[in-house]
């Protein structure tokens, strides 16, 4: 009986163990995102300073599926000066769909002796590792 009872207060310390490991990494709020992406908007922009551009901007967007269709439609009005590769454009619609990914578009402009241009970033934020990657290509330029 003593045995038995050992055991049960074994298991039961195990089992309380065991409810106080670690959780599941959590996902990043949206206020997280937020600060994320503001914060690799300032990053992009720091780049273009110091590689001489003047009068840099930016603006992000989160990117629906909708947004992301229309974005890349074949059919719009003007072609982009660089466009991204398919392997790169079904990264950003693979990433899109999964729940732990969020796509922002983070577009930069300025200008460089006497030029102007415009870049578009889509940083693919993984909203459970807190990870990112970016794929870029240049809007217009002239």
């Amino acid at each position: 009986m003593k045995a038995i009872l050992s055991l049960m207060i074994l298991w039961g310390a195990l089992q309380a163990q065991a409810g106080t490991t670690a959780p599941e990494e959590s996902f990043m709020t949206l206020v997280e995102q937020n600060e994320y992406i503001t914060e690799k908007a300032k990053d992009i922009r720091r780049g273009m300073w110091r590689s001489g551009h003047e009068d840099v901007s930016s603006s992000t967007e989160w990117m629906s599926r909708e947004a992301l269709t229309k974005y890349f439609d074949p059919n719009q009005d003007f072609p982009y000066e660089d466009e991204l590769d398919s392997e790169e454009i079904t990264d950003l619609f693979v990433c899109n769909a999964k729940k732990n990914c969020e796509v922002y578009l983070i577009s930069v402009s300025g200008s460089y002796w006497g030029g102007y241009g415009v870049e578009s970033n889509f940083v693919m934020l993984y909203t459970q590792s807190k990870k990112s990657y970016t794929h870029s290509h240049l809007v217009y330029a002239e």
